[in-house]
């Protein structure tokens, strides 16, 4: 279930709109005419082109404050591609050159927790929560963190005093779910999820924890009406077909699984989870072509970080 944890945590850490945010430094540079496009395309999901008008803006070296804010837009634009190591670099800029804004340095801890580096996420979200005591969306982000850096039961007791208290807040009980997930408490991970989903009916990540909670927990015909449901709403999303295929390879149906997943890296070939699933499940079935393809794909998009992955495709060039 470790790889699931990265499909989860494309949505968590959502930022909020809230007053530390309106009143940070970097609004009035985002504002500028040069970034306007850019925003509409990381808005409208359209990263890549984000991404390559971003190369085609001319910085002024003498205006650090643009200079940081066409940094952070990168770094947005990185996050949206699903290139979170590379989001961090740009972040990391962009911080040197606007060191006093907060949204920087939430978004930098977005992306070092995307990234896989828990402990600097947990020491950004730490140093950002010191600055805001109050807020609670910070506080859930510093929480999440934490459960990432082995203090997932402590997080656990403190999110869940929080989600009583809260029991309207949506990023509150979805938080608390994933990080009972996290901890591998899959019964309360249902529990706060099917209270998320009660708050925001259909929500696309809640519906694919509640499914992996489901599936942690071996409820399988849980899993099966979250998946369901999931497809319903989101038929053309690559990572609901993922779900399905995890509760269609839980049923013994291989080859629909592979189906599912090939049907989801043709809808987005940056879908890493998507491509190492489909590896997984065609080295079961003896498809050593397609696993080979696949594993290759999921390190190209990850990096090439994952030793596990990498030892795989040895041993089966080796066959």
């Amino acid at each position: 279930m470790d790889k699931s944890l990265c499909l989860l945590a494309f949505c968590i850490l959502t930022s909020c709109a809230t007053s530390w945010r309106k009143q940070d430094c970097i609004v009035k540079q985002l504002d500028k005419k040069e970034f306007e496009g850019v925003k509409v395309l990381i808005e409208g999901g359209r990263a890549e082109e984000a991404i390559q008008r971003l190369k085609e803006v001319r910085q002024n070296p003498k205006d650090a404050k643009a200079s940081g804010a066409w940094h952070y837009l990168l770094g947005r634009a990185y996050l949206s591609a699903q290139k979170p190591d590379d989001a961090v670099q740009a972040f990391r800029q962009a911080k040197d050159l606007l060191p006093e804004s907060s949204v920087v340095l939430n978004d930098m801890g977005v992306a070092l927790f995307r990234a896989g580096f828990f402990d600097e996420a947990c020491a950004t979200f730490g140093a950002l929560h010191a600055r805001f005591p109050d807020d609670l969306e910070l506080t859930m982000n510093l929480l999440v963190a934490h459960s990432m850096c082995n203090l997932g039961a402590s997080a656990l007791d403190k999110a869940a005093e929080l989600a009583k208290k809260h029991h309207d807040n949506f990023l509150v009980q979805f938080n608390t779910a994933f990080i009972a997930f996290v901890v591998m408490d899959y019964e309360t991970a249902q529990f706060y999820f099917r209270r998320a989903l009660a708050l925001r009916s259909g929500d696309k990540q809640a519906l694919l924890g509640f499914l992996y909670a489901c599936l942690g927990a071996n409820d399988l015909q849980c899993a099966s009406e979250a998946s369901k449901e999931a497809v319903m709403r989101y038929p053309q999303d690559p990572y609901c077909l993922a779900g399905k295929a995890m509760v269609l390879e839980a049923s013994n149906d291989r080859q629909g699984a592979i189906d599912a997943l090939s049907k989801a890296v043709s809808l987005d070939p940056n879908c890493a989870l998507c491509h190492y699933n489909l590896g997984r499940i065609a080295e079961v079935v003896g498809n050593k072509g397609l696993a080979v393809q696949s594993f290759e794909q999921y390190l190209r998009l990850t990096g090439s970080k994952d030793i596990q992955v990498q030892q795989k495709l040895l041993l089966l060039r080796s066959r």
